[in-house]
């Protein structure tokens, strides 16, 4: 679950440093705004999806990760 949970939190800062770098393009003048405003759009392709939710069902809580022993496998 920390690995899942520190993956969303780095794709969170990446979001949040991209939409504060979109702000910042859109009150510069027009002629500086569109050569950054692709990158811009590069930048979002490279970090891809943002979604947690396809990570999630693979994660596996400690009861799949770790079944129960038996006692009886020990005699």
């Amino acid at each position: 679950m920390d690995a899942l949970i520190r993956h969303w939190a780095e794709i969170k800062a990446r979001l949040e440093f991209l939409e504060r770098l979109e702000q910042d393009i859109a009150r510069l003048p027009e002629s500086e705004r569109s050569p950054l405003e692709a990158r811009l759009m590069l930048a979002r392709d490279l970090v891809g999806r943002t979604d947690p939710m396809p990570r999630f069902p693979a994660w596996l809580p400690p009861a799949e990760r770790y079944p129960p022993r038996s006692f009886e496998e020990d005699e």
